[in-house]
């Protein structure tokens, strides 16, 4: 197999994928990109880990939300008010958004499921 075959095979190059990954390339950004926050994108992909993670730290967030709603800002939490709580919440969720939508981006780090994630490292 020649490298350029090789090359068409396994990287995620948008020029290299097959049509049907490029597709699920695209349609992981775009849920990263707009519904990223609630890991639609992690879900899409099957990665099922970081999905679960990523909804996690949504509930935590709603939780302190609750909180906050039934017990004001004055109660704390391990010497932080839930409101301190739920800024750092926020910025960890917006931060770990912002990394996911630039990996599906850049591409070779997250793949879908079929769809290969980068060059294997192969030489011919």
């Amino acid at each position: 197999m020649s490298r350029r075959t090789h090359l068409a095979n396994y990287t995620r190059d948008t020029c290299s994928l097959s049509e049907p990954c490029r597709k699920q390339e695209q349609t992981a950004t775009l849920l990263a990109l707009f519904a990223g926050f609630v890991a639609a994108d992690q879900w899409y992909a099957h990665h099922w880990i970081l999905a679960v993670l990523k909804s996690q730290m949504i509930i935590f967030i709603g939780l302190v939300c609750l909180g906050l709603w039934l017990h004001g800002r004055r109660f704390q939490v391990w010497g932080l008010t839930l409101l301190e709580w739920l800024i750092r919440g926020l910025i960890a969720l917006a931060g770990w958004w912002a990394v996911d939508l630039t990996f599906w981006i850049v591409g070779g780090i997250y793949g879908t499921p079929g769809c290969p994630v980068g060059d294997d490292g192969h030489q011919d």
